[in-house]
């Protein structure tokens, strides 16, 4: 995926269980054989009271204590809430709602889809280019075509630019395919300000990429993670046009 996308930065996920079981050992004793036919006739109803004693016994230690069920709940409920660590989080905090259709949201989704195609035309780099990554991997544009790099280059700047030149690298060097494109659905956030001393916009968007498949060399469907995340992007003016400065997640990016 594009970070929805395939895309390389942050990302956040837990879960854990108790099992608790109860067995009843019954010890066979043996003195003589007279002992043992006194206990091999047991009163029927001393039995069936002992057999009703054993399983009380056994649905109480299995019930969970409401008790410590509530306390387990009040000490979740105490754990603050992690504050947003991406440089947007102020304004978007109380950023007016708009519809998809919205001017910002539409140029974000272009933006978006734009960058979606040309993973998706990536030619494969030259074989052995991996090894040479891992010992110069801060130099992901030296697997890229120009083609590619203009590609992205007209979508993106600054940071965002080279988060998707490292996502297009990767395709590059692993031979990876893309297919489809993600689409904004809910209820996107639009807010303004500044970025590094330019006008800005900071658009938070859901972004579901139902549709969107990558393959490997061979054609198989690689695993990826949900289909939806919330995605917030900075937007700057450059040569005349609005472009990705900045591509960020929240704490939680489900949507």
């Amino acid at each position: 995926m594009l970070r929805t996308f395939s895309s390389l930065p942050k990302q956040r996920r837990a879960a854990t269980g108790l099992l608790l079981s109860l067995s009843l050992i019954v010890p066979l004793a043996a003195c003589s054989q007279s002992s043992d036919q006194q206990t091999a006739s047991p009163d029927s109803s001393a039995s069936a009271s002992s057999s009703s004693s054993a399983s009380s016994a056994s649905s109480a230690s299995s019930a969970p204590s409401s008790e410590t069920a509530t306390s387990s709940e009040s000490a979740q409920a105490e754990v603050p809430a992690q504050d947003e660590n991406y440089p947007q989080a102020e304004q978007l905090k109380d950023a007016k709602t708009v519809s998809t259709d919205a001017a910002e949201v539409k140029e974000v989704n272009g933006l978006v889809n734009s960058y979606e195609q040309t993973l998706s035309s990536v030619p494969s780099a030259p074989e052995g280019s991996a090894d040479t990554a891992s010992s110069d991997s801060g130099q992901p544009r030296q697997f890229l075509d120009e083609a590619t790099m203009d590609s992205i280059n007209k979508v993106a700047v600054d940071n965002a630019a080279e988060e998707y030149a490292a996502s297009a690298a990767e395709y590059a060097q692993n031979g990876w395919h893309y297919e489809g494109t993600s689409t904004v659905v809910g209820s996107p956030k639009v807010a303004e300000g500044t970025y590094q001393g330019k006008r800005a916009r900071f658009v938070e968007v859901c972004l579901d990429s139902s549709q969107v498949k990558t393959k490997d060399s061979s054609g198989r469907e690689l695993q990826s993670g949900g289909k939806r995340a919330l995605n917030i992007y900075t937007l700057v003016e450059s040569d005349g046009t609005w472009k990705i400065a900045q591509h960020d997640f929240p704490n939680n990016p489900d949507c």
